[in-house]
């Protein structure tokens, strides 16, 4: 996936990242990446038949809000989604990068 991201040669560590917050809400993220270039990759990975549209960000934005960022890096956010994104998610222009599993398969 960092590859296909873009930044495959540069050094990273990746997993998931959750946190628990009040009342029992928290927060989720599906794969992040913090990388030695001093930036921070957060991916929403979608598995849904219907393409992907613009609520996708009201998802992502509190997420990203949550996400700690004490060294202060560079935060970008990609969608890995197995539905292609609606054209009005892709004029959003939020993600900088969009993944479809053609791109990671095909």
């Amino acid at each position: 996936i960092a590859e296909k991201l873009g930044f495959g040669a540069v050094s990273y560590r990746c997993g998931p990242w959750f946190t628990r917050g009040a009342a029992g809400r928290g927060a989720q993220i599906d794969l992040v990446y913090v990388r030695a270039d001093r930036v921070i990759t957060i991916c929403e990975i979608k598995f849904q038949d219907e393409r992907i549209g613009k609520g996708v960000i009201e998802e992502v934005e509190p997420k990203r809000a949550a996400f700690p960022n004490p060294k202060r890096y560079t935060i970008e956010t990609a969608l890995i989604s197995a539905s292609p994104p609606t054209d009005e998610l892709v004029r959003e222009r939020y993600f900088n990068r969009i993944l479809s599993l053609e791109d990671l398969f095909g």
